[in-house]
């Protein structure tokens, strides 16, 4: 199962630098789609990838400022003040 998302992680990156330099974005999209999936699933990759924000601690900081932006929280309508949710 590694191997599968490694490969789709390459073929993501390597799709995304052809795509790049289209008019319609989507080259870039493809390029970080497929470093996590490259960073999630290689011990080769993590290790540049902790090398590099090494090397760069700004992109580090960057990382960190946006970390959990995307995620949703529950609306405050359906849960109670005692963490029960409404009915």
């Amino acid at each position: 199962m590694k191997w599968i998302f490694i490969s789709l992680g390459g073929l993501s990156v390597f799709s995304g630098i052809i795509t790049f330099w289209l008019p319609i974005p989507i080259g870039l999209p493809l390029i970080i789609l497929g470093l996590a999936l490259v960073g999630r699933h290689s011990p080769t990759a993590q290790r540049l990838i902790s090398d590099l924000l090494d090397r760069f601690p700004w992109i580090r900081t960057a990382m960190r400022r946006f970390r959990g932006r995307g995620q949703t929280a529950p609306a405050r309508e359906s849960i109670r003040d005692d963490g029960q949710n409404r009915s």
